[in-house]
């Protein structure tokens, strides 16, 4: 239903098209299922995340936002959903990352604005990112 716009012609969907996009998808984030029809909610949680991903990326946005994405998935599945993630950002996309897991902030964004009470509290430039720099900055500190 994301990428509606995609597959219907009138008034009609056209399965050529949706088929292209699942199989585009299922090659993408390598997504184990018996088929394309097999139902998300049979999946594995990891291949369940990566169809979520998949449904908002067939949309084509500009934009993407995404609220901790990878947690309670194993680290390939990390790693797999990461890659198509950095290679959007690489076609010029923007992506806005939410994520309670330092270690993938530090090995994934470019920059990173820091809260605090719902507060910025600074933003780390990708030369400064660590882990350590982002404590300083939560607690009032300057990223050095």
């Amino acid at each position: 239903m994301a990428a509606l716009d995609r597959v219907v012609k009138g008034i009609f969907i056209s399965e050529r098209k949706e088929k292209e996009i699942v199989d585009e998808m299922m090659k993408t984030f390598a997504i184990k299922a018996e088929s394309p029809e097999t139902l998300a909610g049979t999946l594995s949680g990891g291949n369940q995340q990566k169809v979520v991903l998949g449904k908002q990326l067939a949309t084509k946005p500009d934009i993407l936002l995404m609220f901790d994405i990878t947690r309670g998935v194993d680290v390939g599945t990390k790693k797999e959903m990461f890659n198509v993630i950095k290679q959007y950002a690489r076609e010029g996309k923007g992506i806005l990352f939410y994520s309670t897991d330092m270690e993938e902030l530090v090995n994934v964004c470019n920059s990173i604005v820091v809260m605090n009470q719902g507060k910025i509290a600074g933003r780390i430039d990708r030369e400064l990112i660590s882990r350590e720099n982002i404590l300083r900055v939560s607690v009032g500190e300057k990223a050095n």
